[in-house]
């Protein structure tokens, strides 16, 4: 399955976020079911299936194959935005670098100019 083409609400992103550190997360019965619609969790809770409705109302949970392959896509898409976002702020502070060397003389002389209106 492309795990690309999967788009999670704000519920489901809540309730997949609490896999962030391990393939296991404890969930409430709704967090379940909202997961277990796309296939992201296996289909048991505590053990207990969830083909039956005798899900208790809190329990461990744990992912999927095509929730580990969304959880690794969704690292894997992270550490990319952040490559990028970290060649804008070079970049960025490089070009703020060289505007400031350029205007280097013209502030030095401003600067002059102001103290010696003070020191008047």
């Amino acid at each position: 399955m492309d795990v690309s083409t999967i788009v999670l609400t704000n519920a489901e992103r809540k309730a997949f976020d609490k896999f962030s550190q391990s393939d296991k997360a404890f969930l409430t019965q709704d967090e379940f079911k909202l997961l277990i619609q796309k296939k992201l969790v296996l289909d048991s809770m505590n053990g207990k299936s969830s083909w039956f409705d005798n899900l208790p109302a809190y329990g461990e949970c744990k992912l999927s194959p095509t929730g580990k392959d969304l959880k690794a896509y969704q690292a894997q898409k992270n550490r990319i935005e952040k490559k990028a976002d970290r060649r804008y702020w070079i970049t960025t502070g490089i070009a703020v670098i060289a505007l400031l060397k350029a205007f280097m003389p013209e502030i030095s002389s401003g600067l002059a100019w102001l103290l010696r209106l003070l020191a008047q």
